[in-house]
């Protein structure tokens, strides 16, 4: 497999990486395909919600498998789990899906994803849609450029207690959302900048649930092994607005190429 270093952990926190990223098990790694046959394995470690502005500290992992189908199609699955109230609430998710490149050149990259997440909990089941949109200035990622990461989070939820006798089951539609550039620092070093958005049930009324800037430094060790990390600051949980309103938070993690 060629390897590529634009990988970047998702920022939201670890509620936000649970609800909205979990898509990105890749927690969440750009959509870079696999080689056909080629195996992908990641474990990541987040912490997040830390300072006098937090509203909680969560502390959780990611284990995502990913495997090449062909030099275009990849499928991968994966398992999380968040701790946050010191350890007093555990949640666990999964999810799986298949994505592809339909369009690769070298400075213009199109990849598509389509998955599901979910827990033990039913109304946590989701369709994952999303695209990415890469721009490069010199091929294979040599020096810098831009990327777009814009996801679907469909599911349903049960409006019952709203509804009262006229209950029914509506669609709920959420948008998390990246924009990003990286700068290749040199060979197989670079830095990453991002900004996520998560817009939630934008179907009735659209709300920003969560806005965080991230910076990323990604570093490839062998052809088999990388290691990505990220630091994330907060900007809004919804309601409050302010550089470091919703708390600090850090990844660390692995990517094995087998």
């Amino acid at each position: 497999m060629e390897k590529v270093l634009k990988n970047r952990i998702g920022s939201f926190g670890l509620s936000i990486v649970i609800l909205a990223f979990a898509v990105h098990a890749q927690a969440a790694d750009t959509l870079e395909k696999f080689d056909s046959g080629a195996t992908d394995l990641e474990v990541i470690f987040c912490a997040g919600g830390f300072g006098s502005w937090a509203g909680s500290e969560a502390v959780g992992g990611n284990l995502v498998a990913g495997y090449g189908l062909s030099d275009r199609l990849s499928i991968y699955s994966g398992a999380l789990l968040e701790a946050a109230d010191g350890f007093a609430s555990l949640y666990g998710g999964y999810s799986l899906g298949v994505y592809g490149t339909p369009l690769e050149t070298d400075h213009f990259d199109l990849d598509m994803i389509m998955g599901i997440k979910g827990s033990k909990d039913l109304g946590d089941l989701a369709l994952t849609p999303g695209i990415e949109i890469n721009l490069d200035r010199h091929p294979e990622m040599m020096s810098f450029g831009l990327y777009v990461d814009v996801f679907l989070l469909i599911r349903p939820v049960d409006d019952s207690e709203a509804e009262g006798e006229y209950s029914s089951w509506r669609g709920s539609l959420d948008i998390p959302c990246t924009t990003g550039i990286y700068y290749t620092l040199a060979e197989n070093h670079q830095l990453l900048l991002a900004h996520d958005l998560y817009l939630a049930d934008t179907l009735k009324n659209s709300s920003v649930a969560g806005s965080v800037l991230a910076l990323g430094y990604n570093v490839v060790l062998t052809d088999e092994i990388e290691l990505i990390s990220e630091f994330s600051v907060g900007l809004t949980d919804g309601e409050r607005w302010g550089w470091g309103c919703t708390g600090l938070g850090f990844s660390i993690g692995v990517i094995l190429t087998l």
